[in-house]
């Protein structure tokens, strides 16, 4: 019995010294610098001092959360007050005129591009009902990041004013970006010859993004 009382307690001061060396070996930084983070000596913990947040060094020099708090997603939404048409010249629209909701992951740089503050992964959702003012024609959307075309293209299917003048486009996107990455609607008229109008409709028309993970 005393063997194991000795034994126990040898176990207890191990944990409590090495509990006492992961502290004294801790770096202190703030938590703006921990998004970018690029100088992390593999294994070294470190001590947000704003925050109280612990974070352990990567062999690629960034920083990894340490703990298991859930995740809370930010998500942000836009809408249009104004009617897009969408059947001019080929370019990036207006979609992004009215912040409905915004929780911090996302930041707009104008109506027709959203910015990304933070990396991580990220759920997009377009949903846009369109309506035809004349003959029969098309248009299609699709989603930019960086310039450059991401996922499917979105067509609305030819629509005539006289017969089937509503259409919409829908997608969704899970992708992984990174910080100050952008986010643009391209559209293009796709239809027989006419000189037609599509225009996205102002209270069926919106975006959402979500920041769902790191």
């Amino acid at each position: 019995m005393n063997n194991l009382i000795i034994f126990r307690l040898l176990v207890s001061l191990a944990f409590f010294l090495t509990s006492i060396c992961l502290l004294e070996a801790q770096v202190s930084i703030t938590s703006g610098a921990v998004v970018g983070y690029s100088t992390a000596n593999e294994g070294e913990v470190y001590l947000t001092s704003d925050t109280d947040e612990l974070y352990l060094g990567l062999q690629d020099g960034s920083l990894r959360k340490i703990g298991n708090d859930p995740f809370q997603a930010q998500l942000a939404e836009y809408g249009i007050s104004s009617a897009v048409n969408v059947t001019a010249a080929p370019a990036i629209r207006d979609f992004f005129q009215d912040e409905l909701t915004n929780e911090g992951a996302i930041s707009k740089t104008s109506d027709n591009t959203l910015s990304v503050v933070s990396n991580g992964l990220y759920q997009i959702h377009f949903n846009c009902r369109l309506r035809a003012t004349t003959t029969w024609m098309g248009a299609s959307v699709r989603l930019r990041i960086n310039g450059a075309d991401i996922g499917i293209m979105a067509h609305s299917g030819f629509l005539y004013s006289g017969f089937m003048p509503d259409g919409s486009w829908n997608f969704t996107h899970t992708l992984r970006l990174n910080a100050s990455d952008t986010i643009q609607l391209y559209t293009q008229r796709e239809d027989t010859g006419g000189g037609g109008v599509i225009t996205a409709q102002t209270n069926f028309t919106r975006f959402t993004i979500s920041k769902i993970g790191e």
